[in-house]
């Protein structure tokens, strides 16, 4: 039985989003006014969107191995094996989100900004899922006691997902976003030092 511990893993998204902000002025009888548009329709104002989200992962799985031995020559034992067994995740998740405008008329364009609302959310979710290998590998017998080995390693580890609860201030609105952590698939060669205790 084998329990390895898996270094943290950051996954970062950044994004800017901008759009022309249309509204309605009821002074005008075709909907179009001087703010935030022309008297053409044609937007004044822009609406600038920064978004971050920051999600941590540490994982911990343990399996349980089997070995065959294919034959012993000169000392060199080949052998094939294989695992399975689970995967321990812990994920923690950081989302934050502003919003500005500013005025498309200014010279320059949006010469200055000015914060609509901003918002965050922080969240965090412990997971299992399944954790699976396959080796093949060669042990030379240095001692009674001690053996060199050598073997290739496939690691196969389940993804996770963690769904976040987002809320605008501005219209208390609540949307549900979710991060995907794709399964883990590693091709690993491996060498080490064995003691056999009689």
């Amino acid at each position: 039985m084998t329990l390895e511990v898996r270094s943290k893993a950051d996954v970062s998204i950044n994004g800017t989003e901008r759009y022309v902000e249309h509204g309605v002025d009821p002074f005008y009888l075709d909907g179009y006014g001087p703010s935030p548009q022309d008297g053409t329709g044609v937007g004044t104002s822009q609406v600038n969107i920064y978004a971050r989200d920051l999600t941590k992962l540490r994982s911990v799985f343990s399996l349980v191995n089997a070995y065959y031995d294919l034959g012993k020559s000169h000392g060199f034992s080949p052998y094939i094996g294989g695992g399975i067994g689970v995967a321990y995740h812990e994920l923690t998740r950081n989302h934050s989100t502003r919003e500005t405008t500013c005025d498309l008329t200014s010279v320059p364009v949006c010469n200055a900004e000015f914060q609509r609302t901003q918002y965050t959310a922080v969240d965090k979710k412990n997971a299992f899922s399944l954790a699976a290998a396959l080796t093949a590998g060669v042990s030379y017998s240095v001692s009674e006691i001690t053996t060199l080995d050598f073997n290739y390693r496939y690691l196969y580890i389940d993804g996770t997902d963690i769904a976040t609860s987002i809320t605008d201030p501005r219209t208390n609105h609540t949307s549900i976003s979710k991060v995907s952590i794709g399964d883990t698939s590693e091709h690993q060669l491996r060498a080490g030092l064995r003691f056999n205790i009689h």
